[in-house]
C-alpha cells in the first residue's frame, strides 16, 4: 500500500470519527438542557403552586400557626424550590423574594400589607414566567440562562417595579 492511500484512510477516519463525537457531544448537550429546563419548569411550577395555598388575605391567619406541621412544610418546600430557581441573577432576585416571604410569614411580626404586596409580586411574577414559557423545557431552559433574554429582562423589571413601590 501506498503512503497516500494509508493517510487518506486514516483521515477519513479521523473525521469520521470526529462527526461521530461531534453527534455525540450536541445530543449530549441537548438532554442536558431538557432535563434542567423541565427542573426550572418544575421549581417555578411547584412554587406558584405552593404561594397559591398560602393565601396572602391569610397572613394573619399563616403567622398564628408559623409552627404547625403543615405550614412548617410549605415553607421548607418553599425554601428547597429556591435554590432551584436560582439559575442565574435574575432567577436568584426571585428566588430570594421568596426566601424573604418566608421569613416574613415566619416571623410573626404585623407586616400583613408587606407580606401582601410581596406575595402578589411574586405570584404574578411567576404566573407571567410560566403562560410566557409554556412547556417545552429546552425554551425554560433558554431563556432562564441566557443573560437579557426576555423573560430575564421581565423578572427584573418586575423586581424593580416592586422595589420602588416599598
Amino acid at each position: 500500500m501506498n503512503k497516500y492511500k494509508i493517510l487518506s484512510i486514516t483521515l477519513s477516519l479521523a473525521i469520521v470519527i470526529t462527526l461521530f463525537l461531534a453527534f455525540h457531544f450536541y445530543q449530549e448537550k441537548k438532554e442536558l438542557e431538557i432535563a434542567q429546563g423541565a427542573e426550572y419548569r418544575s421549581a417555578f411550577m411547584t412554587a406558584h403552586f405552593q404561594l397559591e395555598s398560602l393565601l396572602p388575605e391569610d397572613a394573619e391567619d399563616i403567622q398564628q400557626h408559623r409552627e404547625d406541621d403543615s405550614v412548617l412544610f410549605v415553607f421548607g418546600r418553599m425554601n428547597q424550590l429556591t435554590s432551584t430557581m436560582m439559575t442565574n441573577w435574575e432567577g436568584s432576585m426571585l428566588a430570594r423574594q421568596i426566601k424573604v416571604l418566608v421569613r416574613m410569614y415566619r416571623s410573626g411580626e404585623n407586616n400583613h400589607e408587606e407580606i401582601i404586596k410581596k406575595h402578589n409580586y411574586i405570584v404574578t411574577t411567576l404566573n407571567t414566567v410560566i403562560e410566557d414559557l409554556g412547556e417545552d423545557p429546552v425554551t425554560w431552559f433558554e431563556e432562564l440562562t441566557t443573560e437579557n433574554s426576555d423573560t430575564n429582562n421581565f423578572i427584573w423589571d418586575e423586581f424593580k417595579k416592586h422595589e420602588d413601590s416599598q
